[in-house]
């Protein structure tokens, strides 16, 4: 049993750095979308046994931007994924908040989970790397750094702040503007 469930994660890990290759290498053309659109797909798609009927979701519209539509749809899933899977005693409650900021769109997910420690902040964006707090929780530590890496690809930036006990606010920007100015990093 022990063999065959590291057999399992390792083969689960091939697959997500391959995933994480994929960013850089196979990238659909940019196109105008509806982050609304996205968003509601996304969570249609989030699993039912781990929002429990439960999760409180507000959020203030979102724009239509150029953009590849599935790594956003990627990256809001692993937000919203662990803003659910990270939550604390009380039920998942998140906020997707947005406002612009000349020809940029800052974008903030917020939750109330369980939080991050300042040490380890930086750390949760390194492939392979989770935020511990005294539980397990699913998942191999890919998420956040598919993240950083689809917000950096579309030339912007994804940083937290967060405080133990109390939640995290993931914050990214991505810019208002033609297709031709999305960065291939």
């Amino acid at each position: 049993n022990r063999v065959t469930r590291s057999a399992e994660r390792f083969k689960a890990m091939i697959g997500g750095l391959l995933t994480s290759s994929r960013i850089h290498t196979r990238t659909s053309k940019p196109r105008l979308v509806s982050l609304d659109r996205i968003v509601d797909k996304v969570v249609r798609t989030l699993s039912p046994e781990s929002i429990s009927g439960e999760l409180k979701l507000e959020r203030s519209p979102l724009p239509e931007l150029m953009v590849d539509a599935n790594q956003i749809e990627t990256l809001f899933f692993h937000l919203l994924d662990n803003a659910i899977k990270y939550t604390g005693d009380e039920p998942p409650e998140v906020k997707i908040e947005c406002r612009r900021e000349g020809s940029v769109f800052m974008i903030s997910v917020v939750d109330n989970g369980v939080g991050i420690e300042a040490r380890n902040l930086e750390r949760i964006f390194v492939i392979f790397q989770r935020n511990h707090h005294g539980r397990e929780v699913p998942g191999l530590g890919m998420g956040l750094a598919l993240c950083r890496r689809i917000v950096e690809r579309h030339g912007g930036e994804l940083k937290v702040v967060s405080t133990p006990g109390k939640g995290s606010t993931f914050t990214f920007w991505l810019l208002d503007a033609d297709a031709e100015e999305m960065v291939a990093k």
